[in-house]
């Protein structure tokens, strides 16, 4: 897969990998590693803060402005971005109170900026966790949080996220 990937790339260009920390064990994390530091010259980790790593593989020394990563998460939906990312996270780990956070901060961050695509995946994901979740009222918050993103993907175009959130919403039927 590695070899394959790396005949697609430009020259100096590099390979990412996400990798969810929460489902899989250190011993196959380890093989992923392993396995990439065999085709690219270099391989670096990075990691969220939360269970999620991004593994980035290149034959060119990537060097990373720690000052310019730094101001990236800080932009406005860049973080609501990574809200999403954490609500997911814990919804993965069942820590659902905090994955509801989340997904509201993203939500509410979404909105102020009318990042449109954002709000109609975020709603998709917090639809998911209350679904795993089933806390009262949780099913009916779920239908209501699908049938806004599907019309957010209506609106944008997106038939492939439509259907993943209409797949969501026939299982109520």
């Amino acid at each position: 897969f590695y070899e394959s990937a790396k005949q697609r790339l430009n020259e100096g260009g590099i390979f990412s990998q996400w990798v969810q920390g929460y489902a899989i064990d250190a011993e196959s994390f380890a093989l992923v590693l392993a396995t990439m530091r065999t085709v690219f010259k270099h391989v670096n980790v990075y990691s969220g803060g939360t269970a999620d790593y991004v593994v980035v593989g290149s034959d060119t020394p990537m060097v990373v402005d720690a000052e310019r990563f730094a101001r990236v998460q800080q932009a406005p939906i860049m973080k609501t971005y990574l809200e999403r990312i954490a609500g997911i996270a814990a919804m993965a780990g069942k820590c659902y109170e905090t994955a509801q956070a989340h997904f509201e901060a993203s939500l509410v961050q979404a909105e102020a900026l009318n990042f449109v695509n954002e709000l109609g995946d975020t709603r998709r994901w917090h639809a998911m966790m209350l679904l795993r979740r089933q806390a009262p009222g949780d099913l009916e918050t779920a239908q209501s949080l699908l049938l806004e993103a599907i019309a957010v993907y209506q609106r944008q175009g997106m038939p492939k996220h439509e259907k993943m959130a209409q797949l969501l919403l026939d299982g109520f039927h």
